[in-house]
């Protein structure tokens, strides 16, 4: 029986697209949305509320099948008419509450992205569109910014991508800008500020010492009474294990930038964890 049912809803839903199901006295019955024709046509042609309530269960519910409104009775088609009303938003009430909602979520960057690309290429439609992947609607967003802007010469009053920045970064990501827009190299400490021109050359200045030499000559070198390097602390031990367990297709026995910091943790070896979204 069930699956009978399931069968039947997904035709119904091949041919109405929208389908809604309900249960009343132990009957389930499925039935599709007035649409704003369908409810102006039959709200201007019939006067009586009981007729109104028959028309509208004839016209809206799909199953069961040749429904016989003269056999049912009058409560079961009273509910079936006031729930397929309250689910077709057509009181004026019920739009405005409709509208305030839509409206609102067109705050949300991706439903913005839709509408542009609908003006960009008119073929999709809004239920296409909602329908994709990430990946594909923002593909097709990048094609439709470049196309607005480059071929139909039509400005944008915003990006898209500085937009998921200040979402994601808030303010910090444009002061990094402004940084690096004035002729610096943004190189950023572990809160986020950037680091002063004279502290990066140092830096540099230091790393370059062991860019390209034997490791061997490196770490000798490194581990000498007159290096400048301080031993590592405990919790400079820790962190450095979790860059090793984030990043572990770094080979750094091969790579002088970390020489010097192996040999004070060697012998720990530990498979990147799964990160969680």
């Amino acid at each position: 029986m069930y699956n009978n049912l399931n069968r039947i809803y997904e035709k119904l839903v091949e041919q109405y697209n929208v389908v809604q199901t309900c249960t009343i006295d132990d009957e389930i019955y499925m039935y599709k949305l007035l649409n704003k024709l369908e409810y102006e046509t039959l709200t201007s042609q019939i006067d009586d509320e009981l007729d109104l309530q028959d028309a509208i269960v004839e016209n809206c519910v799909l199953y069961p099948e040749n429904l016989d409104i003269d056999d049912m009775l009058p409560g079961v088609v009273y509910e079936l008419s006031k729930i397929v009303i309250e689910q077709s938003c057509v009181m004026p009430e019920d739009r405005l509450l409709m509208l305030e909602l839509f409206t609102s979520e067109m705050t949300q960057l991706d439903n913005v992205i839709i509408c542009l690309i609908m003006r960009a290429f008119p073929a999709y439609k809004l239920n296409e569109l909602e329908s994709m992947t990430y990946p594909e609607l923002y593909k097709l967003y990048s094609r439709a910014e470049w196309f607005l802007i480059n071929v139909l010469q039509e400005p944008l009053e915003f990006s898209a991508i500085d937009s998921i920045k200040t979402a994601l970064y808030g303010n910090q990501e444009n002061n990094h800008s402004d940084y690096y827009n004035n002729g610096h190299d943004e190189e950023l400490d572990e809160d986020g500020n950037p680091i002063p021109k004279e502290v990066q050359e140092s830096a540099t200045q230091e790393q370059g010492r062991f860019i390209g030499r034997n490791l061997n000559e490196v770490m000798s070198e490194i581990n000498n009474s007159g290096s400048k390097r301080a031993p590592m602390t405990e919790e400079q031990k820790r962190e450095l294990e979790k860059f090793k367990q984030q990043f572990p297709d770094i080979n750094m026995s091969q790579d002088a930038m970390y020489t010097g910091l192996l040999s004070e943790t060697a012998g720990v070896v530990r498979n990147a964890p799964r990160k969680k979204f």
